[in-house]
C-alpha cells in the first residue's frame, strides 16, 4: 500500500519536472523570436535556466541517492555493487574460507592417522 503511495508521489514529481522543463524550453524559444527592449536579457536568463535547472535536479537526485545509499538514475557507477552487497560477499567469502580451513584440518588429521597405522 505504501509502495504505491510513494510511487505515485514520484510520478507526480516527475510529471511536474517535465512540465517545468518543457515550459522553460518554450519560453526560451519564444524569447529568441521576440524583438522588444530587454528581450535579449530575458533570453539569456532563460537559456541559463535551461542549463542550470536540469543540472541542479541531477545534483539533487544524486545527493538523495548518496544520503539514502540507494541507486538512482543519477548514480555515478550504477553497475558497481553497493556497500551492503560488498559486505555480504566478504562475509560469504570469510565463511567459505572458514569451512575450507575446517575441511583441510580434518583431511590432515585423517592423513596423519593413516600414516600412523
Amino acid at each position: 500500500m505504501e509502495d504505491k503511495k510513494i510511487k505515485r508521489h514520484k510520478q507526480i514529481a516527475a510529471i511536474i519536472g517535465i512540465a517545468l522543463l518543457v515550459a522553460m524550453y518554450l519560453v526560451t524559444f519564444i524569447l529568441a523570436l521576440c524583438r522588444f527592449d530587454g528581450a535579449s536579457s530575458l533570453f539569456m536568463g532563460a537559456l541559463a535556466c535551461t542549463i542550470v535547472v536540469p543540472v541542479l535536479i541531477w545534483i539533487y537526485i544524486w545527493l538523495y541517492g548518496l544520503l539514502t545509499r540507494k541507486k538512482t538514475i543519477a548514480t555515478l557507477f550504477p553497475d558497481a555493487p553497493s556497500e551492503e552487497e560488498v559486505l555480504n560477499a566478504r562475509l560469504a567469502a570469510a565463511d567459505a574460507a572458514d569451512g575450507q580451513t575446517d575441511a583441510m584440518d580434518a583431511a590432515e588429521e585423517h592423513v596423519s592417522a593413516d600414516e600412523e597405522n
